[in-house]
């Protein structure tokens, strides 16, 4: 049962790894006048791309 461990400890890496990121990207947008852009792509937030190419909201 060895192999438990191993999917907690993946888990809790991911885990942690997916906060650091929202919080530098948290971070980035506080920080910046403008609303930055940069990670529109990789972040595939509905809400945030819709605001930052100002398109409208499907219904």
């Amino acid at each position: 049962m060895w192999y438990k461990y191993i999917y907690i400890y993946i888990y809790i890496y991911i885990y942690i790894y997916v906060y650091i990121y929202v919080y530098i990207y948290t971070y980035i947008e506080m920080t910046s006048h403008t609303q930055t852009c940069i990670t529109a792509s990789i972040w595939c937030v509905p809400k945030k791309y819709m605001n930052c190419h100002k398109v409208p909201l499907p219904r």
